[in-house]
């Protein structure tokens, strides 16, 4: 994470909200002083910015720690000696320690994460692109297990959580999932690719060099096994663009995901109405429309998981004097039903064999 301090209107305005206080003008003399004097402190006191260490301290300001948790601060002990007419003097007694600190417990397993930043270095060695990321992630619980990210351009800000870019191919498991839950189509069921040229009114749907294109049908199965943009576009027409737009929204898309980790962005899906040739037809493949990575490994993370959605999570638990709270988990929320997550798992099984 970042760390930094506080310019002094910031230090200021955080200072007012964690006093309580109203505008100076409504303030007693004693008020502005207190002011005053926890603004300055802010003001020369570094403190996180981003990454863990800021999502740590905003678990441990959680009223529910303040019965749990011991915050003693360190004290010393002075013998005052004072002569008649002569100068005060202190002599140092004893020292009472501070609380012992609290340990917040991540779920990051560090072996897997050097792993992870070993294969994005030598992603940007070898191809030499704008940014690489990753995330791992334990499906069952949304625990994330190692997450990090490289650039060539010294981007500012936690980039799984900040860049936005557009999915692509990998936003046609999320359609055919949806697809298959509003029972507009079956995995059977048969769709032309024309010959890699679809047209949907005066546009012409194009796919990548290399597709499966010289078939005259394909199964629902086959087209998002071998990742052709013409079938997705069919089957996501197939379901009306508002029922669409609200399964990518129930998904997290084009929503903060409030990972506490620092800077976000929500990303964008394009508001209705959508025109079926443009809008509605690009999403079906992941264009004209940004996420993040966060965003969207929770999405695929639920198509996995069987159909629950849960959000991602980084703290497990907080200890201090041998004692241990494990952190409350999200209940999980159902999106899919689980037999369209299973059958497009088993389209991903056919993509790995032989798309």
């Amino acid at each position: 994470g970042r760390w930094g301090t506080l310019d002094p209107d910031q230090a200021r305005r955080e200072a007012r909200r964690e006093l309580c206080l109203p505008d100076d003008d409504a303030c007693t003399a004693e008020q502005l002083e207190a002011l005053s004097d926890v603004t300055r402190a802010k003001v020369y006191q570094p403190s996180p910015r981003s990454g863990v260490e800021l999502l740590a301290q905003s678990v441990l300001r959680d009223p529910v720690w303040n019965d749990r948790l011991v915050r003693r601060s360190e004290e010393y002990l002075f013998l005052a000696n004072q002569v008649p007419r002569q100068p005060a003097t202190r002599w140092f007694q004893s020292l009472t320690p501070a609380s012992e600190t609290p340990r917040v417990v991540t779920s990051i397993d560090l072996d897997l994460q050097r792993v992870v930043r070993l294969e994005l270095e030598r992603t940007l060695a070898e191809n030499d692109p704008v940014l690489a990321q990753a995330i791992v992630l334990e499906v069952a619980t949304g625990r994330v297990l190692a997450v990090d990210a490289l650039d060539n351009y010294e981007m500012s800000g936690f980039l799984p959580t900040m860049h936005t870019f557009t999915p692509g191919s990998t936003m046609k498991a999320v359609v055919m999932t949806i697809a298959l839950d509003e029972h507009v189509v079956t995995p059977t069921d048969q769709f032309r690719p024309f010959g890699g040229h679809f047209n949907v009114g005066t546009r012409e749907i194009h796919e990548a060099e290399g597709q499966k294109k010289e078939q005259p049908w394909v199964t629902a199965a086959e087209g998002l096994a071998y990742s052709l943009n013409g079938v997705l576009v069919q089957i996501g027409l197939r379901v009306p663009a508002e029922t669409l737009r609200q399964r990518f929204l129930d998904l997290g898309y084009a929503q903060y995901p409030k990972s506490g980790l620092g800077g976000e962005r929500a990303g964008m899906i394009p508001q209705l109405p959508w025109k079926p040739a443009w809008s509605h037809a690009s999403v079906c493949f992941g264009h004209e429309m940004f996420v993040t990575l966060w965003q969207h490994a929770a999405s695929l993370a639920t198509i996995v998981r069987g159909g629950e959605y849960l959000p991602l999570t980084v703290v497990d638990r907080i200890e201090q004097n041998g004692k241990g709270w494990d952190l409350p988990r999200a209940n999980p929320r159902r999106v899919f039903g689980r037999e369209a997550c299973e059958q497009v798992r088993e389209m991903m099984m056919l993509g790995a064999r032989e798309g």
